[in-house]
C-alpha cells in the first residue's frame, strides 16, 4: 500500500506537505502485500478479488502490447503490475483514500491499480482504458534513451517549470487516448461505455459530453498553465484546467489529421500502420520548448513535421485542409505560418 503523512494541505494547489513545509512523498508500506501466485484462468477467482483484477487487466494490457509490437516492433522494458487496495493520506488524525484509478510511474515503470470501489466501473476491465495506460509504458520507453534521464524524474515528481511541467502532461495524455483508440480498433463504443468521462474522451467526436466544441484557445491555454487542482473527469462544462481535458483536443485533432492525411499519401491503411506513422510525427515534439507556451511549441513541431511529410509525398493540395484542421483545433498556435515552406 502507497502512503504519506500530510501535515499541512495547501487548499489552492491541492498539494500536502510534511512539518519542513517540503512536499510530502508517497511511501511503500511493503508489508502489506506480496506477489501474486495465482493459477492461468481468471475463472478461478472471484471478480472482485485481486487475482482476478491481476489477470483481467495482465489480458489487456497484453493486447496493448500485441498492437505495439505490430505497429512498432521496438523492444520495451518490463512493466510492473501492482494491485492495491488504496493510497492513503494521512492528515493528522484524519485519513482520505484514493480508490478507482490506474496509475503508471514512468520512473519505476510501475503500473498500479487501485481496484474498483462499491457501484463504481471497472477501469481496469477496459480494454481502451489500458490501452492508454499501456501507451504511457511505451512513451516513457521510447522518449529516456533519446532524453535527459534527470528531466524524466523531474516530470515523474511533477517538479518541472509549471507550463513545461502541464504541457507535457496533456500532450502525453492525448497521445495516450489516440494510441488506445487506434489499439482497440478504432471502436468508439469502449470508450462510450463508460459513463460521463466517456463521452469526453472519444477522439472521434468533436464535442465534449455537455456538446462543448473541442478546440484549444489562448484563453484556455492560459487558463491551463495557471491550474491548480483541476476536476478530473467531470461530467459537467470541460475543465480546461485539467491535462485529460487539454488531451482529449490534441487526440481529436491527432487522429482525425493522421487518418485524413496517410488517406492522400498512402490510401487505406491498417491501424498498427497508421500509428506508426503518427509516433514518428509525435516523437520529436516533447523535447521542444522555445517559447513561454510549450505546448503551442510542440503542435507548431507536429505540423511541420506532417508538412514535410506532405511535400515528400507530392501531395502539396492537400496543405490548406490540413492547416485548415490545424487551426480550427488550435487557433493560438498559428501553426501554418511556421511551417517550413
Amino acid at each position: 500500500m502507497y502512503y504519506r503523512r500530510c501535515e499541512h494541505y495547501d487548499d489552492k494547489s491541492g498539494r500536502c506537505y510534511n512539518h519542513d513545509f517540503k512536499p510530502a512523498s508517497w511511501r511503500y508500506r511493503k508489508n502489506s502485500g506480496g506477489l501474486l501466485r495465482i493459477c492461468a484462468k481468471a475463472q478461478a477467482y472471484p471478480s472482485e478479488s485481486f487475482e482476478y483484477i491481476a489477470l483481467r487487466s495482465a489480458y489487456h494490457l497484453q493486447s496493448a502490447h500485441d498492437f505495439y509490437l505490430r505497429s512498432i516492433g521496438e523492444p520495451l522494458p518490463k512493466m510492473v503490475l501492482q494491485v492495491m487496495p488504496y493510497f492513503q493520506t494521512i492528515f493528522q488524525d484524519t485519513y482520505s483514500f484514493r480508490y478507482d484509478n490506474i496509475i503508471y510511474y514512468p520512473h519505476r515503470k510501475s503500473l498500479v491499480i487501485l481496484p474498483r470501489r462499491p457501484q463504481s466501473e471497472n477501469l481496469w476491465d477496459s480494454p481502451y482504458v489500458m490501452a492508454h495506460e499501456f501507451a504511457h509504458h511505451a512513451q516513457f520507453a521510447l522518449l529516456a534513451p533519446h532524453d535527459d534521464r534527470i528531466a524524466l524524474r523531474r516530470y515523474a515528481a511533477k517538479s518541472l517549470p509549471r507550463r513545461k511541467q502541464a504541457s507535457l502532461e496533456a500532450f502525453y495524455e492525448g497521445w495516450a487516448d489516440v494510441y488506445a483508440f487506434y489499439a482497440t480498433g478504432e471502436n468508439p463504443s469502449l470508450i462510450t461505455s463508460y459513463s460521463c468521462f466517456g463521452y469526453n474522451r472519444d477522439i472521434s467526436n468533436s464535442h465534449f459530453h455537455d456538446q462543448t466544441f473541442k478546440h484549444l484557445t489562448a484563453a484556455h491555454l492560459e487558463n491551463f498553465y495557471h491550474y491548480q487542482n483541476p476536476v478530473v473527469g467531470s461530467c459537467s462544462t470541460p475543465d480546461f484546467t485539467d491535462p485529460h481535458t487539454v488531451g482529449a483536443v490534441l487526440a481529436h485533432y491527432l487522429y482525425k489529421i493522421t487518418n485524413y492525411v496517410l488517406a492522400a499519401t498512402h490510401g487505406e491503411l491498417a491501424a498498427e500502420q497508421k500509428y506508426r506513422h503518427l509516433q514518428r510525427w509525435l516523437r520529436g515534439a516533447p523535447t521542444i520548448d522555445v517559447s513561454d507556451d510549450p505546448l503551442s511549441d510542440m503542435i507548431r513541431h507536429v505540423y511541420q513535421v506532417i508538412h514535410q511529410h506532405i511535400v515528400a509525398s507530392e501531395r502539396r493540395d492537400i496543405l490548406p485542409a490540413v492547416c485548415a484542421m490545424f487551426e480550427l483545433g488550435f487557433p493560438s498556435a498559428n501553426s501554418c505560418q511556421m511551417a517550413v515552406l
